[in-house]
C-alpha cells in the first residue's frame, strides 16, 4: 500500500492483518487502532482493534474545511465507538489558543472529556517535561513571533489572550 493510492477498505484490512499478527503472538494484548478510519466512517468494521483512537484539531480542521470540532464531536464519537464494544480514547487533541477560541473553550472540552463515561482516556498535543515549579510545560513554551502565536498552533495561549495558561 505505497503511493497514497489505498483506499478505506485497504487500510482496514491493513488494520486486520497486523491486528490478527499481533494477537497471534500475545492473545491479551491490546491493539490500538489511530488510523483515521473512524473519521472516514470505516474503522468500525475491523475486527482485531480493542482500542479506537483518534486526533482532534480543530485548527486543522479549519484549514482543511473539515466540519468543526466541538466538544459534542468527542461525546458522539466516544458513543458510537464503545456501542461497538470497544473502547475510545482521544488519542491527541489540540488545546492552544488557535484550537479553542477561549480558554473557557478549552475547559469546555476537558470537561467533557473528564466526564464523559465512554471516554476511556486522552492525551493532548503537546507538553514538556515538568517545569521549575512543577506541572506541565506547553510546546513551544515561548514563541517569539506574535504572528505564528496567534495563528500557527503554537501549543501556548501566549501573547493572544490576557488570560493565563489553562491548568493542566
Amino acid at each position: 500500500m505505497t503511493g497514497g493510492g489505498a483506499t478505506p477498505t485497504d487500510i482496514a484490512n491493513w488494520v486486520d492483518v497486523i491486528g490478527y499478527y499481533i494477537k497471534a503472538i500475545d492473545k491479551k494484548h491490546l491493539y490500538e487502532d489511530n488510523s483515521g478510519l473512524l473519521e472516514l466512517g470505516t474503522g468500525l468494521n475491523t475486527k482485531t482493534p480493542d482500542i479506537i483512537t483518534t486526533e482532534y484539531y480543530p485548527h486543522w480542521s479549519k484549514v482543511f474545511n473539515l466540519p468543526p470540532v466541538t466538544p459534542e464531536t468527542f461525546q458522539k464519537d466516544a458513543a458510537l465507538v464503545t456501542s461497538y464494544g470497544k473502547v475510545y480514547v482521544v488519542t491527541e487533541f489540540g488545546w492552544d489558543n488557535t484550537d479553542w477560541t477561549t480558554q473557557a473553550d478549552l475547559e469546555t472540552v476537558l470537561t467533557t472529556l473528564q466526564n464523559d463515561p465512554n471516554i476511556s482516556g486522552d492525551l493532548y498535543w503537546a507538553l514538556y517535561a515538568h517545569n521549575t515549579e512543577f506541572g506541565w510545560q506547553p510546546i513551544p513554551t515561548d514563541v517569539p513571533n506574535q504572528a505564528y502565536d496567534l495563528r500557527g498552533e503554537s501549543g501556548q495561549w501566549g501573547r493572544s489572550t490576557t488570560a493565563a495558561s489553562p491548568s493542566l
